[in-house]
């Protein structure tokens, strides 16, 4: 169960994977997330899925490790390398670990993977802000090095800017009965986000100042960078 998020796409170009592999690193340590780099050898292997209700068969590719490969007992697969970062959201949210991973497949170097957020109950409720983090972090690599990569968001934080990509993941990845309300989505604002977020943590600032002005001790992170600047002084 959860809200799952999907990626894919693919360059040649070594220079531009390494500056994606450092942008999620500086990004996951700026945030206080987890970072685990990961090399490692194994087999790309062509897998089908075939849908019966719309007459169908889907063809992609799957990296697994040599230990997996084994013990999957899988055959036909080709030889193959893959690097990257695994990032690990620390509490408060609980969510699925993030792989910003790249695997060669002939020429090319793939980047696919999927992890989800979840929100049970309200413990869980931080994970709708790392949805939108995650979400962020894959439009920027999106935007800024693999303008072709894919990117599907069952909580519809991202939708596609170009026509003809929602037409695709719709035909792709959304169910029959569901495209319709799909196709007429709009693009999340990811500037108001910002500037709700922004305008959020001015609030949280002067209701904390309003608090400690009745003589509490507050010491939020934020609250604290916000003395700072102000030189301790917040009357």
């Amino acid at each position: 169960m959860g809200i799952a998020i999907r990626y894919e796409g693919e360059t040649s170009d070594i220079n531009k994977i390494k500056e994606i592999i450092q942008y999620a690193v500086f990004t996951a340590k700026s945030l206080g997330w987890e970072a685990v780099p990961i090399e490692e050898e194994g087999y790309v292997v062509e897998e089908k899925l075939t849908i019966p209700e719309e007459n169908k068969v889907i063809k992609f590719k799957l990296f697994y490790s040599k230990e997996l490969y084994k013990k999957l007992m899988l055959k036909n697969g080709k030889e193959s390398y893959r690097f990257g970062v695994i990032i690990n959201p620390r509490e408060p949210f609980k969510t699925e670990s993030l792989e910003i991973t790249f695997f060669r497949d002939g020429d090319k170097w793939v980047i696919k993977g999927f992890t989800k957020t979840q929100v049970f109950d309200e413990s869980f409720m931080p994970n709708l802000v790392a949805h939108q983090i995650i979400i962020t972090m894959l439009l920027t690599i999106k935007y800024t090095w693999l303008k072709d990569m894919e990117i599907v968001d069952e909580g519809e934080y991202y939708v596609p800017l170009k026509e003809e990509e929602k037409e695709k993941i719709a035909k792709e990845h959304i169910a029959e009965e569901y495209r319709e309300r799909f196709m007429k989505l709009e693009p999340f604002d990811f500037k108001r986000l910002v500037e709700n977020q922004l305008m959020l943590g001015k609030i949280i600032n002067m209701f904390a100042s309003a608090i400690a002005d009745l003589g509490f001790n507050v010491e939020t992170p934020s609250f604290k960078i916000f003395k700072e600047n102000m030189g301790g002084d917040i009357r």
